[in-house]
Order: C-alpha cells, then sequence, then structure tokens
C-alpha cells in the first residue's frame, strides 16, 4: 500500500491536478464531519503519524513477500537502522499493508496472495524473561483473539498442548467444543427472534410501534379518524384501535377483496344503508309524483269513482306544485346518494393510506430484517461448521487423554506454567503450529495460511538481550511464519565488530532493509513537508491482488547474470541465497536491472576494496560507469553486468542502481 505522494510545498500535492467537481470526494454528513485540522505546533516522535516520506511505498515489497505462497518459509527479514531513523514506523507500515493487501486478497478471487493471514506484534519492551517464551504466548493471545466473530483459538490449544499432559488439551478442548456451541445457540436464537419478526412485522409495526408512519399518522389526525369512524358506527371503543384493526384487515385482503371493501362501504354500515334507504324512497315518492301529474292521471282518477273527483281535480289544478315536489325529492334523492358515495369512498381513502403508509414501512423494515436474516444465517452456518470440527477436535483429544484424571483448565498457554518447562512447552508449541500450518488436510481445525510476526523496540533492551530474542525468533519459527525485526545494526556488531555484525546479520536475517534509506535524505525537504502536514493525503494505491510482481521468473539473461557475478556478492551458500533474495525485491525498483545485480552484490560483499572502488566509479564525471579499478571479482562482475546491459551502463542509473542496493544492505 502507497501512502499519498505530497509536495514539499505545505498544502500541495506532488503531480497530481487541481481538483475539479467530479474528482472532489464526497464531504461526509455534517455529524460526522471532522473539524479542520489545525497546524501542529509541537511534533511528536510516534510511530502512528501521517506518512510524509512516502516510507510505505518502500515498504510495499516487502509486504508482499509476506504473502505470497511461493516465499519459502519461515523466514527472517530486518528492517535496520540506527535509532530515530524511522524503523518503528517502517513496521507500523509494513503491518497495515500485510493487513490490507490480506482483506484485499480475501475478496479477490484467483489472487496469488494469501489471505488468511495473523499478524502478531511483539514489543521487546514488554518481554520478561525466556524471549521463547515471550513469543509464543504473544503467537497464542493473537491466534485466540477473536477477529470478525472468528478465532484460531481451537488451532492454539491443539499446538499448546502439544508436548504437555493430554487431559489438559482434553480439557482446554471440551471447553472450546462448549463456547462454541453456546454462541451457535445464541445466534441460533438470534436468527429465530428475526425470523420471529417478520413474520409478525405487520402486527408489530401497527400495535408495538410507536413511532412508526402509521402511529404518527394516526396521532395526526385522530379526530378526523374518530369522525369518519363515528359516521360508519365503528367509534365504539378507541378509535384508533379500531383503525388500525382496519388496515390490518384491508392490508391482508387480495387485490379483488381491497375493491370489494371499498364497494361494500357504501351499503354495508347503518349510516350507509340508511342513506341509501332515503335516496331510494325520495327516487320513489318522485316517481310517484310525475305519474300523478296530467291529465292521464285525473282521467284514470275520475274512471275510478265519483269519490276521486275532486283529487282528480286538485292534482290537475296544482301540476306546478307537483311539479316542484318531484324535483324537490329527486335532488333530495341525488343528494343522498352523493352522500352516501362521498362516505363510501371517503372512508375507502381513509384506509388505504394507513395502508400505503403501513406497507411502505412494511418493505423498509423487511430488507432490514432480511439483511439481518442473512448474516446470521451465514453466522450460524460458519458456526455450525467450527462446532463440528472442534468436536471432533475435542474426541480426539479426549482419545489421547485416556482416563486420565480430569481439571479445569486455565487461562492462557500451557507453557507459561507449570510443571513442564515454559521454554521447552514453547518451542514443543511452534513445532507443532508449523505442522498444522504446514499441512494442509491433515487436521479439521481451521488454520491461517501465514503468521507475520513483527518485532519492535528492541533498542529498549540490552544489546545481548536483543540478540537473544533474534536468536530465539530464528529458531523457533517454523512452516508459515514470517518475521520482521526492527532493530539497530549494532547489536549485531559486538565490541565494534564489523565482520562480526555482517556474519550475525546473515545468520538471522535472510533480508535487510536499511531504514535509513526509505526516507528523505534532505532534511529541508523533510522539514516543509512537516510544516505542510496538514495538505490532503492522495488516495492510498493498492496492488494489483490478481498477480504479485514478486513472481515474475528470472530470465535466461538475468539467470545467467545473477551465476556469474554471485562469487563477489558472497562466498558462503548462505550469502547467496540472501543476495538473490534482494535482487528478487530490488529489481522491482525503476533501474536497470543489471545495475541493480552488480549494485547488490558489491554492497552486500563485505568487500572494503570493491565497495571504495565502486564508489570512486560512481563519482567519476564520465556520462557512463567507467570500469572500476578494484578486486578482480569486481572488474569481471562490471564487465558482466555491461554485457547484460547491452552496453555501458549510464553512471545515472548506476548511481540510482547503488541507492537501491544501500536499500538492503546494512548502514555503512
Amino acid at each position: 500500500m502507497i501512502e499519498g505522494q505530497r509536495d514539499d510545498e505545505p498544502g500541495r500535492i506532488d503531480g497530481e491536478p487541481p481538483p475539479t467537481l467530479d474528482q472532489t470526494p464526497l464531504a461526509p454528513p455534517p455529524d460526522l464531519a471532522p473539524s479542520a485540522p489545525q497546524q501542529a505546533i509541537f511534533y511528536a516522535d510516534a510511530g502512528d503519524r501521517a506518512d510524509l516520506q512516502n516510507i510505505g511505498e518502500a515498504i510495499e515489497p516487502l509486504a508482499e513477500l509476506c504473502l505470497v505462497d511461493e516465499a519459502q518459509t519461515p523466514f527472517l527479514a530486518g528492517i535496520v537502522g540506527r535509532t530515530g531513523s524511522g524503523k518503528s514506523f517502517a513496521l507500523r507500515r509494513l503491518i497495515e499493508a500485510v493487513e490490507n493487501l490480506a482483506a484485499v486478497a480475501g475478496k479477490t478471487p484467483g489472487t496469488r496472495y494469501l489471505s488468511r493471514v495473523v499478524v502478531i506484534p511483539i514489543d521487546a519492551a514488554g518481554i520478561d524473561g525466556d524471549p521463547a517464551v515471550a513469543i509464543a504466548s504473544a503467537a497464542f493471545a493473537a491466534l485466540e483473539r477473536d477477529r470478525n466473530g472468528f478465532s484460531y483459538a481451537a488451532l492454539a490449544d491443539e499446538a499448546a498442548h502439544a508436548g504437555v499432559d493430554p487431559q489438559r488439551a482434553a480439557a482446554a478442548a471440551a471447553e472450546r467444543h462448549d463456547e462454541i456451541s453456546k454462541r451457535l445457540e445464541a445466534e441460533r436464537a438470534a436468527r429465530d427472534e428475526v425470523e420471529a419478526k417478520r413474520g409478525r412485522l405487520t402486527e408489530s409495526i401497527l400495535y408495538q410501534t410507536p413511532g412508526s408512519p402509521v402511529a404518527a399518522f394516526i396521532r395526526a389526525n385522530r379526530a378526523s379518524i374518530e369522525t369518519r369512524l363515528r359516521r360508519f358506527d365503528l367509534a365504539d371503543g378507541d378509535s384508533a384501535a379500531n383503525y388500525r384493526d382496519l388496515v390490518r384487515d384491508l392490508d391482508s385482503a387480495s387485490a379483488a377483496s381491497r375493491v370489494g371493501v371499498v364497494v361494500r362501504s357504501i351499503w354495508a354500515y347503518g349510516s350507509q344503508a340508511r342513506s341509501l334507504a332515503a335516496a331510494l324512497i325520495a327516487f320513489a315518492l318522485a316517481f310517484g309524483v310525475e305519474h300523478a301529474r296530467g291529465a292521464v292521471a285525473a282521467d284514470w282518477l275520475r274512471s275510478v269513482g265519483a269519490a276521486l273527483a275532486p283529487l282528480a281535480d286538485w292534482l290537475t289544478a296544482h301540476d306546478g306544485l307537483l311539479q316542484t315536489a318531484r324535483q324537490i325529492l329527486t335532488v333530495f334523492g341525488v343528494l343522498a346518494l352523493a352522500l352516501n358515495f362521498w362516505r363510501a369512498f371517503d372512508f375507502a381513502a381513509l384506509l388505504f393510506r394507513g395502508v400505503r403508509l403501513l406497507d411502505q414501512d412494511v418493505r423498509e423494515r423487511q430488507r432490514e430484517l432480511d439483511a439481518s436474516a442473512a448474516r446470521l444465517a451465514q453466522r450460524v452456518a460458519s458456526l455450525t461448521a467450527e462446532a463440528e470440527a472442534a468436536a471432533k477436535h475435542a474426541q480426539a483429544t479426549a482419545r489421547r487423554a485416556g482416563g486420565a484424571k480430569p481439571f479445569a483448565r486455565a487461562p492462557g498457554p500451557a507453557f507459561a506454567r507449570g510443571p513442564e518447562a515454559p521454554a521447552k512447552a514453547a518451542r514443543s508449541f511452534f513445532v507443532e503450529l508449523g505442522r498444522l500450518i504446514g499441512g494442509p488436510g491433515q487436521t479439521a481445525i481451521p488454520a491461517p495460511q501465514r503468521l507475520v510476526f513483527a518485532f519492535d523496540n528492541l533498542d529498549a533492551m540490552a544489546p545481548a538481550d536483543s540478540l537473544r530474542l533474534i536468536e530465539a525468533a530464528s529458531t523457533m519459527l517454523g512452516a508459515g511464519c514470517a518475521g520482521v525485526i526492527a532493530c539497530d545494526p549494532a547489536i549485531f556488531a559486538g565490541a565494534n565488530d564489523g565482520e562480526a555484525a555482517r556474519w550475525r546479520s546473515e545468520k538471522f536475517l535472510q533480508l535487510v532493509v536499511n531504514a535509513e534509506t526509505l526516507g528523505l535524505a534532505d532534511a529541508g525537504r523533510f522539514a516543509a513537508r512537516l510544516i505542510g502536514s496538514n495538505a490532503v493525503v492522495n488516495p492510498s494505491n493498492f496492488v494489483d491482488t490478481k498477480e504479485s510482481r514478486l513472481l515474475e521468473p528470472l530470465s535466461q539473461a538475468e539467470a545467467a547474470l545473477l551465476t556469474a557475478i554471485a562469487p563477489l556478492a558472497a562466498g558462503a551458500p548462505r550469502g547467496v541465497k540472501r543476495f538473490l533474495n534482494a535482487y528478487r525485491i530490488a529489481r522491482l525498483a525503476k533501474a536497470s536491472r543489471p545495475a541493480v545485480a552488480l549494485a547488490l552484490a558489491v554492497k552486500l560483499s563485505g568487500d572494503g576494496a570493491a565497495v571504495s572502488a565502486m564508489e570512486t566509479a560512481l563519482s567519476s564525471g564520465q556520462a557512463d560507469l567507467p570500469d572500476p579499478s578494484g578486486p578482480p571479482a569486481l572488474v569481471q562482475a562490471a564487465q558482466t553486468a555491461r554485457a547484460a546491459n547491452d552496453g555501458a551502463i549510464s553512471l545515472a542509473d548506476a548511481r540510482a542502481a547503488w541507492d537501491i542496493a544501500r536499500r538492503y544492505a546494512l548502514p555503512d
């Protein structure tokens, strides 16, 4: 992972154009937006500050090395430098890069990087006693620690009890199985509760959620709702409860039934039936009055009998009055019918408004419950598999324990307490841990793919204690383990013995990164960046997790070149391996590869005459690197590098390669 690059001028990012509207990142919500950064007036010596020297970019290849499966393990790498050179900062950036790269690899199908990685930070300042026990205890604690609901506690228990009382292992395995079973039951109960909520979601929102939209609507329109329900003779008791019941019934009805609700509201309630009856009576009377008018009705009355003749005469004489009565009755009937329809549709609209609010709230809460149910189902499936593996492990350890007297498991690893020798038990722990990690398919216990140990604060220990810690790490770490140590190279020198320092570093460290070359060489540029540390940092750049640059195979030309130059770099197999390891990483830099190979061979050789001759050649004023006047091995290596470069190596390329070689060698 590469930190954002900064220009030397405060507040401006190197190489970045002025932001446009499309490039400007979205601002966080006002309640989450951070306050404007304040200019620091005092600079603390802490390792969690912004990367103003782009150390993250230089440390990235080492992070990749820790996560590629093709890297042989165990190995130890050193980030070396004097006190204050940025070792701890570089180590912290390395840890962040490893964790981020592993997280991205876990989401990338077909990646070349390992994703199940456990980073184990070890603070040397807190070590008291045998360093082997301290390293093993840190590994045990890291494996037992819960990460996103998952841990490698069963693996830690299995490895910790490899060389101790089998009954202790059986007790620990049984306890672990019980713990996982309890967690599984809790997750199942949570899942069942979510399913129950999904089943009664409508009733819960209507009757048990005071803050729901339906409840808010009822509170805001309580008087209107009560009035409308009273018109339909539904106001007995609590009108709000009656309204909720109606909304619930309508929500559960089908589309045809909902249409039926609207139609039935025309006649199915007492007040509506009365208005319909009044309209029918009015229309019937109007019909009768209309037929009582005119000569036909009068003649019929007279033909019936002489007694009805006066009525016929009255009807004929008051024809206008009858017409007015017919009109009044018709208007009354129409008004009664219109009132009935208006009340029916107003009542239905009130119910449908509640149904719409209910459906909207149900959909939103349904999405949340569906997401929760999916997460819980996945969690239950994971815990079920974990519980089955723990049960098998508990059965296996119980069989090994036989009929030994049981006792409760004490907290922490077995090698941290008695009666076994802690150092011996700690080493047995790592032996078993390496077997479990390095042997897939041999055990049902989930295991990480790589353990990355990060040792810091060795400067707080006496040099002899630091050496003991490094030696313990070198001898204990097994298959699947990678270690990175931040230390001062002076601890390797002893009584100012430079050759001993080189020998010891080669013995313990398969790769060295010089922290003094990672930052800015110009203190003025660093001061300018420090003053402008409030500047916006570019987004972090992540490596391509599909393909690792470290896995690029050596070409035939590179293989021939390295074979020819290796005698200058080292005279022993261990030194040759360190030379090849350093070249694998150094060649990723932007420089001529033959020049990088030559510079690395000179820097790692430890030959003072070769180093002096190379520095003299680099200080020449020529355009190309001249033939160094030094040991024959150097002259031969320079000629081989020139041939591999298809011509002379420019002085600029040679100086760039020399700077790169200094990065992977002990400080001068």
